[in-house]
C-alpha cells in the first residue's frame, strides 16, 4: 500500500534546497518508518506498521499488524525491519530508523532493540530518531485533549485575547535573526532579547486559529535549526535539583536556535514527566534530547548537562544530531568511559515538512 504525502508548503529552507535542509540525516536516501499506536482500551497492546519512505516522500507500507503486546514489539518487528533495512541501506550508510508514536510512548527504548541474538543494538547500528504522532491532540498545557473538546483557541481569552500575539513589536523580524535567548549556567530558560527572531512568535493566524500559528512556528524553528548554529537548554534540572518543565507559553519564548534537553525524564517515575515532554511538542519543538531514567546517581546530572552542551553546541546545525547521537551510543557500548553520561539518551527529530502517512495523505492499494 502506498501513502502519498502532500508536497511541502511554500515555506522553504536555503535556496534550491528542500525545506527541511539539504544536510538532513541521510539526505537523498530512503529511510524506514515504524508507526506504533497504543490501543486505548488495551493499553498494554498496540498496532504497528512498517514503511519504506523514499527520498521523494513516497511511503510504501511493508507490513501492518494489530493487537501486539508492547513487550513483544522487538520480536514481531524483527523480520519486517530487516526487510526494510535491506531495501534502504547503502554501502557504508545505514538508513535512518524513524519511530513515530504518541507522546506517552516516546520512552520506548527502540535504540536498545536487537533484531537477532547476534545483532548489534539498533541505536549503535544506525541513527534512530523519534517522532510524535499525537501532536495535534495535545492541549496547550501538554495534556491529551478529552473526547469532544474543541482545540480552537480563538474563544479562550488566555490565547485568543492575548495582545502579545498580535502586537508583538518584533514580529516584523524574520525568524532566526538576532542573538540567541540567554541561558543561565544551570541550563534554565533565560529571557529572549528584543527582536531576537528565535524568541519572537509570529502573529496569530487569520481567524484566531492558533494551531496554524504553532504549526508555522514549528516550521520556522526547524528551518532555523538546520541553517544556523544551535544551543542547548536543560529545562527540568537546575544544579541537580528537579524542576518542572515550563508551560508552553514560556517555552515558545525560547529562541529558534534552542534544542530543549530533559535530564530527569522518566516515563515510569515522577508524575508529569510525559506531560513535560508533551509541552515541548506543543511548544513547536521538532528537535529535543533527553535521557531515559535508569536510576543513575544524581551526580551524573552535571556530566549529562556538560555532555549535551558539548554535543549540541557548535557551528553546524541540527542535521548532524541523529548521527552524533548514534556515534555516542556506539562509543558508550564500546566502553568509552567519557560517554557514560549518555546512557539512555534519546532524540526527538520530527520534520514538520514530512507528514506521517495517514496525516491527510491518500492511501492507494498497490
Amino acid at each position: 500500500m502506498t501513502a502519498r504525502r502532500p508536497a511541502p508548503g511554500p515555506a522553504a529552507g536555503p535556496r534550491g534546497a528542500p525545506a527541511g535542509g539539504p544536510q538532513g540525516p541521510a539526505a537523498g536516501q530512503s529511510s524506514v518508518l515504524v508507526e506504533i499506536v497504543r490501543r486505548g482500551w488495551e493499553p498494554d497492546r498496540c498496532d504497528w506498521s512498517v514503511f519504506v519512505v523514499r527520498s521523494d516522500g513516497e511511503a510504501n507500507r511493508l507490513k501492518e499488524v494489530q493487537r501486539v503486546p508492547l513487550a513483544d514489539l522487538p520480536t514481531h518487528l524483527s523480520a519486517p525491519l530487516k526487510e526494510a533495512f535491506r531495501q534502504c541501506d547503502t554501502p557504508g550508510r545505514p538508513a535512518v530508523l524513524q519511530v513515530a508514536t504518541e507522546h506517552s510512548l516516546l520512552a520506548l527504548d527502540v535504540d536498545e532493540w536487537r533484531l537477532g541474538p547476534e545483532d548489534e543494538r539498533l541505536g549503535t547500528q544506525r541513527p534512530v530518531v523519534l517522532r510524535c504522532s499525537d501532536r495535534d491532540q495535545l492541549t496547550e498545557n501538554g495534556e491529551n485533549l478529552e473526547y469532544g473538546e474543541n482545540l480552537e483557541y480563538g474563544g479562550n481569552p488566555e490565547y485568543g485575547g492575548n495582545p502579545e500575539y498580535g502586537e508583538n513589536p518584533g514580529h516584523g523580524a524574520s525568524p532566526g535573526h538576532g542573538a540567541y535567548g540567554e541561558h543561565g549556567e544551570g541550563g534554565g530558560i533565560g529571557r529572549s532579547r528584543g527582536n531576537d527572531g528565535g524568541g519572537v512568535r509570529p502573529a496569530a493566524a487569520p481567524g484566531g486559529d492558533h494551531r496554524l500559528d504553532i504549526d508555522e512556528e514549528r516550521r520556522a524553528r526547524w528551518r532555523w535549526l538546520h541553517a544556523h548554529p544551535v544551543t542547548a537548554a536543560v529545562l527540568d534540572c537546575d544544579d541537580g535539583l528537579r524542576k518542572p518543565v515550563p508551560p508552553v507559553e514560556e517555552l515558545r519564548g525560547l529562541s529558534h536556535g534552542t534544542v530543549p534537553v530533559l535530564c530527569r525524564f522518566d516515563a515510569h517515575g515522577a508524575e508529569g514527566d510525559a506531560e513535560g515532554l508533551a509541552r515541548l511538542v506543543r511548544g513547536g519543538f521538532g528537535v529535543a534530547l533527553w535521557r531515559r531514567g535508569y536510576g543513575l546517581p544524581e551526580t551524573v546530572c552535571g556530566e549529562f548537562h556538560r555532555g549535551t552542551l558539548d554535543q549540541i553546541a557548535g557551528p553546524a546545525g541540527a542535521h548532524r544530531l541523529p548521527e552524533a547521537v548514534r556515534d555516542l551510543r556506539h562509543r558508550l557500548r564500546s566502553g568509552r568511559p567519557e560517554t557514560f553520561w549518555a546512557h539512555g539518551i534519546a532524540l526527538l527529530y520530527d520534520d514538520p515538512h514530512q507528514p506521517l502517512p495517514g496525516a491527510g495523505d491518500l492511501l492507494e492499494a498497490p
